[in-house]
């Protein structure tokens, strides 16, 4: 920024000074204020930075815990289960190796004859797993979306399940009750 003194032949040289003083003054008042703002701004920056460091260690934290769940979960059901082909991607798909290690649970203390499932994916592959290590009982599933279905039943073949778990392609339509509704 240039700085424009009044003309000296209107002013003398003592005004002059006088206005070179201010003007120096203020540029000086000017470095100040920028020197205290990034100071300020350096001491404002630390707790945020502090705290964006803490959230982010927090989600980390909290990450790394559920990792370590669903790794832990699903090692305990290649072990349990005896799985001899890796499954297809969990998280894709609706079941995650926690709930999946949950089902598994159930099944062995239920021991059901037939289970019936409606939407199928690798909780098909898994209760399946289950039935056949108890050598007993069956799975019926049911799903609406033929891409599903076909990758599921696909699935079971590849894991050799055929005698235990069967997919069956049942589309979503409207249908038409007669007689008196119930609920």
């Amino acid at each position: 920024m240039s700085l424009h003194y009044p003309k000296e032949d209107r002013m003398g040289a003592k005004e002059i000074r006088l206005f070179q003083s201010i003007f120096d003054e203020l540029r000086l008042i000017k470095t100040e204020m920028r020197l205290q703002r990034n100071h300020y701004k350096e001491e404002l920056q630390r707790p945020i930075e502090a705290l964006e460091l803490s959230m982010v260690d927090s989600f980390l934290d909290r990450l790394e815990k559920r990792l370590y769940r669903q790794v832990e979960a699903l090692t305990s059901l290649y072990s349990t289960l005896d799985i001899q082909v890796p499954f297809p991607p969990m998280r894709g798909w609706a079941v995650s190796p926690d709930f999946a290690s949950l089902l598994v649970q159930e099944i062995f203390l239920k021991r059901p004859d037939t289970i019936l499932e409606l939407g199928s994916g690798v909780s098909t592959l898994v209760a399946a797993y289950a039935l056949s290590k108890l050598g007993e009982g069956r799975l019926l599933s049911f799903d609406h979306d033929q891409s599903f279905c076909m990758a599921t039943e696909k699935n079971i073949k590849v894991h050799s399940l055929e005698s235990v778990a069967q997919v069956h392609y049942a589309p979503i339509c409207d249908i038409m009750l007669v007689g008196p509704e119930k609920l």
